[in-house]
């Protein structure tokens, strides 16, 4: 009995040998797996755990950034704010210039008329004074003539009729009754001479002549030229008889005093015109003879 019980316990003893050896086969397998587990998570906790550093840095990095586009905003709003405040200031002198660049205009519009008209006047004057030179000259002329002309011994004085037929001065038996543009001084110089006893034509500006012939004449005859120290721009005037246009006469300023006759053929009115023209030239007709 003892015997049997003996076997007994030992097999028990075997039984609890052989669980607790395959409890330690157990233990040692999940030991074993545990530690692959282990071996397998551990990089990539590590690689989480640094995952987690770099994105905290990042972060920290990225909220630096952030600060710091905070700042140049500020400061990019406030160099908008100024360039604006610069833009408006611009745009207010643009509009005080524009406003002085008008008046100026203005002004020199103004000046650019009254140049204008001081440069004709000055061409007048030069006209005037040339005029006025040849008539001192004629002057000195008529009296060098006087000088040394023979004085009569009698003191009888000839009168000599003029027939309708004989020419005669036109500003004597004619003069014009409506003129514009036209002067009639006592001399004038064309091409170094002196002429008298005609019209100077200032065609700087449209003029005419009118004349009342009451149908008495048959001829006119004048020397026509460019008037000495008148612009040198080349003219043209018109000869109307009885309303109706009969002859176009041209000039230039370097022609020869050219004589002209134009038959009336007993007209009774004669209308002599031009167009103005630039530089205000001066023409001139001399020794003006009617019959």
């Amino acid at each position: 009995m003892q015997i049997l019980k003996k076997n007994t316990n030992n097999d028990n003893i075997d039984i609890i040998k052989t669980k607790l050896e395959n409890r330690g086969k157990i233990i040692v397998a999940l030991i074993t797996a545990l530690g692959v587990v282990l071996a397998a998570t551990i990089p990539v906790i590590w690689q989480q755990h640094n995952n987690n550093v770099a994105l905290q840095d990042s972060n920290t990095s990225l909220q630096t950034e952030i600060s710091d586009l905070k700042t140049e905003s500020a400061e990019t709003e406030d160099d908008f704010s100024w360039l604006q405040e610069e833009n408006d200031s611009l745009t207010s002198e643009n509009t005080t210039l524009k406003t002085e660049n008008a008046k100026l205009q203005k002004s020199n519009d103004s000046l650019s008329k009254e140049n204008s008209k001081l440069i004709q006047e000055k061409a007048e004057l030069e006209i005037e004074n040339t005029n006025l030179q040849a008539e001192i000259d004629n002057l000195k002329d008529q009296l060098t003539d006087y000088e040394n002309q023979d004085v009569p011994n009698d003191n009888s004085n000839s009168i000599e009729s003029t027939g309708s037929n004989n020419p005669q001065n036109l500003l004597n038996v004619c003069p014009p009754y409506e003129s514009s543009g036209v002067s009639t001084p006592s001399t004038m110089k064309m091409m170094g001479e002196t002429y008298s006893n005609g019209f100077v034509f200032n065609m700087g500006y449209s003029g005419y002549a009118l004349f009342n012939l009451n149908g008495q004449y048959t001829e006119l005859e004048f020397d026509f030229g460019h008037i000495d120290g008148s612009s040198m721009v080349s003219t043209s005037f018109n000869i109307y008889l009885d309303g109706q246009f009969y002859q176009t006469i041209e000039g230039s300023s370097e022609m020869r005093v050219t004589h002209y006759s134009i038959p009336l053929n007993a007209a009774l009115t004669m209308k002599i015109s031009f167009s103005g023209f630039s530089n205000f030239p001066y023409y001139g007709l001399a020794n003006v003879m009617i019959s």
